[in-house]
């Protein structure tokens, strides 16, 4: 049995296009990012969504309570035309209370191997897609966690620093700094 799905484009200047799905949502299509997506720029997205669905809806199968989740995908595209994505990485950050990683590992196994089709169409192509995750464990009601936020060489507050290690203390400090549950207290060392 197939079910069809529908997409109707509709050119207005330059390089941009107006979509219409079959289910009525809409959206822009452009080379010029300033435009809207860029065909192939949609692709991580509609991989990263597919994959995050699928495990959510396992995980509630499993009974895993996900309080944050959040996918990040990166891709490596192919110089020559066309110019395809030859691997894409995708890390699913997960926090939730008493996660069984076990049940999040199969419940990402199952979406890359069994029912994700954004993923199935790509790596049967020239597309080789890794997965990853990581579990983010977390305090007990009136716990204590202690961070060090050190800025070597400036990094964290230089936007020009774009190593992943930097991201990611910029990342955790966002978190951190909105996040309600939390007490902030800054203890200077010398």
């Amino acid at each position: 049995m197939t079910r069809q799905k529908t997409a109707r484009l509709t050119f207005t200047a330059g390089t941009h296009f107006e979509v219409e799905t079959g289910t009525g949502r809409s959206f822009a299509l452009d080379d010029d990012p300033a435009g809207g997506l860029g065909p192939l720029e949609s692709v991580l997205p509609a991989l990263a969504g597919c994959s995050a669905m699928d495990v959510i809806a396992i995980c509630v199968k499993k009974r895993q309570t996900i309080e944050h989740y959040e996918i990040s995908a990166r891709a490596d595209q192919r110089d020559e035309y066309p110019q395809v994505y030859t691997r894409i990485d995708l890390v699913h950050e997960l926090t939730g209370p008493g996660l069984d990683t076990a049940a999040i590992a199969r419940a990402i196994e199952l979406s890359a191997t069994k029912y994700c089709p954004v993923n199935a169409m790509l790596s049967a192509g020239a597309t080789e897609i890794h997965h990853r995750y990581r579990i983010v464990r977390l305090l007990r009601q009136g716990g204590l966690a202690v961070y060090d936020n050190v800025l070597w060489d400036g990094g964290v507050i230089d936007g020009s620093m774009t190593d992943e290690d930097t991201v990611g203390v910029r990342r955790l400090n966002d978190r951190v700094l909105v996040d309600e549950r939390l007490e902030i207290s800054m203890i200077p060392v010398a």
